[in-house]
């Protein structure tokens, strides 16, 4: 018989206690509340490639983010730079997201929220071991893989090192022939954790994403003024077992950086084509251009 939490062997559980005891144990994992990352790293779109860096506060189970990103392409015209904070469902964006266009602003559309959030769950192995420590979704496992299912027939799957640290994650979803998988490495120890400092995504086995962590803190102290979004933040996601926001997570991860990609290497209409700005029915962001 299933049990409440979604396991319902001695298998799962054997699994799960495992990954959190090679993350550094199951109090440590349950006592973070954020991780803060600084990153460099490429993303690599069909046009060419584009470098990031990247600071992220991310929270350790909540749907809660505080993202500081700038990114160059070819042109001076070409740069991205932004402040984006999600919370919920909500979200707001201050800066240059797409390029060429005005800085802006204000609110973001649910769907990048929902894809930002996607992308921290797939891409963290402290709210990976945070979701299983608690699971919502149904479970199953051996050794050396943990499987959840998420919505419909999509599933997440955790795969484990020797050690017992995640090695990768790969999503299939329904409805969607891409098949997206994380890979983890360089893991160091990072107060009461053990964390990775590189982190890849592949699509289909194409490299589309390299990742390098140069520092990476975790607090146990509340931190939630970083994700507040305004006076009505704070509405609570629909979580990973639910369906993101009318597209699958990797259709909705690709608006995103599939946009920015095409936007600092080809300029504003490519990345138009793919994010519209300004359009208030959920394909684009809602922000607003700054004023003096």
């Amino acid at each position: 018989m299933r049990t409440v939490d979604g396991v319902n062997s001695v298998i799962e559980r054997g699994a799960i206690e495992r990954m959190l005891a090679a993350l550094g144990g199951r109090p440590a994992v349950m006592a973070a509340t954020t991780q803060t990352s600084v990153a460099t790293g490429s993303r690599i779109g069909a046009a060419g490639t584009v470098e990031f860096a990247a600071i992220l506060v991310e929270h350790a189970e909540e749907p809660s983010y505080h993202l500081v990103l700038s990114s160059e392409g070819l042109s001076r015209l070409a740069r991205l730079a932004y402040t984006e904070i999600g919370n919920g469902t909500r979200g707001h964006l201050e800066g240059v997201a797409l390029a060429g266009s005005d800085a802006v602003d204000g609110p973001v559309a649910e769907w990048r929220v929902a894809a930002r959030l996607r992308h921290l769950d797939l891409t963290s192995p402290l709210r990976l071991a945070r979701m299983l420590a608690r699971p919502r979704c149904a479970v199953t496992a051996t050794r050396d893989a943990i499987r959840l299912r998420l919505w419909g027939s999509s599933v997440m799957t955790i795969r484990l090192a020797a050690t017992g640290l995640p090695d990768t994650v790969r999503l299939s979803e329904q409805g969607e022939k891409t098949a997206v998988e994380v890979g983890f490495a360089d893991y160091r120890r990072t107060g009461k954790l053990v964390l990775p400092y590189a982190v890849t995504i592949k699509a289909d086995g194409r490299l589309v994403h390299d990742e390098r962590r140069s520092a990476v803190r975790v607090d146990e102290s509340a931190t939630g003024h970083r994700f507040r979004v305004g006076r009505r933040s704070g509405t609570r996601s629909p979580g990973p077992c639910a369906p993101a926001v009318g597209a699958t997570t990797t259709a909705l991860m690709d608006r995103i950086y599939s946009g920015e990609v095409d936007g600092c290497l080809a300029g504003v209409e490519a990345a138009s084509r793919r994010w519209p700005v300004g359009r208030g029915d959920g394909q684009g962001s809602d922000a607003r251009p700054l004023t003096n």
